[in-house]
C-alpha cells in the first residue's frame, strides 16, 4: 500500500501527472515481472541475458512489462506537453499565476528542457526516478511510521516541532504585507523551509535511514588495499577472486587474517550502520 502512495505521489510531485489506480497498479506489476528478470535471472547468467533469454516465458513477459513500462512515461512526457501547451494558450491566466508557473521548476519539466537529451533518453529519465523512487521511498516512510509508533514519545516530541514550526509560520504570514501579490504557493515554500530547519525531526529522518536503509543488502566494492578481518569471520585458505586468504603472522596470535587487495567484497549497509565502533 505504501509503495502504492509513494508511486502516486512521485507521478503527481516530480512528473504532474495524475495517475489513475489502475496505471499504479498496472505499473507495480510490471516493474516487479521486469525487475525478477532482468535484474535477477539475467543478472547472473550472460547467456541467458545475450543468447537465449527471449526463448523463455519469463524473458518475454519481461520484454512486454518493460514495454508497458515505456510507454506508461511516454504518456507522462506527452501530458506535461499538452498541459504546457494549453497553459500557453490560456489567455485568462493572471500575471501571478504565470509567475507562480514559470518559477517551479519540477523534474519532467527540467527533463523536457533539457536540449541535450533525446526522445528517448527522456523516457529513460522518467523510468530511472520512478525505478528508484517508489519502493525506496515507500519502505523509508513505512520504517519511520514504525519506528514512531514503537516510541510515541518521540513521535510526541516530533509532532510538537512540527507543530510549533507551522504556528510561526502561520504568525509571520499573517502579518505578511500582502499588496505585493504573494502568491499561496509561497507560503507553502516558508513551511517546508520551516520544517527543514527543524533540528529534531532532522535528526529523526537521519536516524531512519542509519538504522533501517532500504539497501539493507549493500553493494559490490573492489579492495584496494589489504583487510584484516577476526578469523572467525574467513576461512584461512580460502580463494577470493584468484588470491588466498592468509592468516596473520604470530605477533597477531592468528587471531587475524588477510582479504587481499583486489577482492570484491559486499558491504552490508545493515551491518555497518549498527556498528557500535562506528556509531556509538
Amino acid at each position: 500500500e505504501m509503495t502504492s502512495l509513494t508511486t502516486r505521489i512521485i507521478c503527481h510531485a516530480a512528473f504532474e501527472y495524475e495517475a489513475s489506480d489502475d496505471e499504479i497498479q498496472q505499473f507495480l506489476h510490471h516493474i516487479a515481472v521486469a525487475l525478477r528478470e532482468y535484474a535477477g535471472r539475467q543478472l547472473f547468467d550472460p547467456f541467458r541475458r545475450n543468447i537465449y533469454g527471449f526463448l523463455m516465458p519469463e524473458g518475454r513477459q519481461a520484454r512486454k512489462s518493460a514495454l508497458w513500462i515505456r510507454a506508461f512515461a511516454q504518456t507522462m512526457l506527452n501530458s506535461f506537453r499538452e498541459k504546457q501547451h494549453q497553459e500557453s494558450r490560456n489567455e485568462e491566466s493572471s500575471t501571478t499565476e504565470k509567475s507562480s508557473r514559470i518559477a517551479v521548476k519540477s523534474v519532467i519539466k527540467l527533463i523536457v528542457e533539457n536540449p541535450n537529451l533525446s526522445e528517448k533518453q527522456r523516457v529513460g529519465e522518467i523510468i530511472v526516478f520512478l525505478l528508484a523512487g517508489y519502493d525506496t521511498t515507500g519502505y523509508t516512510l513505512s520504517n519511520a511510521l514504525v519506528a514512531l509508533a514503537e516510541n510515541p514519545l518521540v513521535a510526541q516530541k516530533l509532532r510538537k516541532e512540527l507543530l510549533q514550526a507551522e504556528r510561526q509560520v502561520q504568525q509571520e504570514w499573517a502579518t505578511k504585507d500582502k499588496s505585493n501579490n504573494s502568491h499561496e504557493s509561497e507560503k507553502s515554500d516558508l513551511l517546508e523551509e520551516a520544517w527543514r530547519n527543524c533540528a529534531y525531526a532532522q535528526n529523526f529522518i537521519r536516524e531512519n535511514f542509519r538504522f533501517c536503509p532500504v539497501a539493507a543488502f549493500g553493494s559490490l566494492r573492489c579492495l584496494k588495499h589489504d583487510l584484516e578481518v577476526p578469523l572467525s569471520q574467513i576461512s584461512v585458505g580460502k580463494t577470493i577472486n584468484g588470491a588466498t586468504t592468509d592468516s596473520m603472522d604470530n605477533q597477531k596470535n592468528e587471531t587475524f587474517g588477510v582479504i587481499p587487495a583486489g577482492a570484491q567484497i559486499i558491504m552490508p549497509q545493515m551491518v555497518m550502520n549498527r556498528n557500535e565502533a562506528v556509531f556509538p
